[in-house]
């Protein structure tokens, strides 16, 4: 009210982003890069971060940060010979991103829910600007019971947003 600034979160090596009010006014969802330093990007894969991206909130008046996902990697193990760890291959002959799992723009729900979207699943793009593939997921506001919504595996789903109605719409 007075016009002061004060920093919520600091990024430290990292990026905060995708900032969205929960609709109790009491939670603020957020997603972080955690390192962003040019040592952790992996320039054989677009300058990506090894270490990622996850989604957070904090409580506005006691401070308390909550991380709601931790690098969780899922991908279709029939689709591809996929190794153990997303970051390097845990065999010989097995896929790997080489990157961080991007968990990105919360969006809160009614019911206590919310959508984000990330790339958990390792879709790899067919065009060059869908880098990372994003796909579509909802989850409880702890961050338990994620569920896929939006397959979306030939392009990606960014900044999902509630509309007046209910409904969602994203780009």
């Amino acid at each position: 009210p007075n016009g002061s600034e004060e920093t919520l979160v600091a990024a430290g090596n990292g990026a905060v982003v995708d900032p969205v009010l929960s609709f109790d006014g009491q939670w603020v969802y957020f997603a972080k890069f955690h390192d962003q330093r040019s040592a952790t990007l992996n320039y054989q894969r677009r300058d990506a971060s090894r270490a990622g991206s996850d989604i957070f909130k904090i409580h506005l008046t006691t401070r308390q940060i909550v991380q709601l996902t931790f690098q969780e990697w899922t991908p279709n193990t029939a689709a591809a010979d996929w190794s153990t760890n997303h970051l390097s291959a845990s065999a010989s002959s097995k896929y790997y991103l080489g990157y961080g799992i991007f968990n990105l723009g919360p969006c809160p729900l009614p019911g206590g829910r919310l959508m984000f979207t990330s790339s958990r699943n390792g879709f790899l793009p067919n065009k060059d600007y869908t880098f990372p593939n994003l796909q579509l997921f909802v989850m409880d506001d702890d961050g338990k019971n994620v569920e896929l919504v939006g397959h979306l595996n030939l392009g990606s789903a960014l900044h999902p947003t509630i509309l007046k109605d209910g409904r969602v719409m994203f780009s």
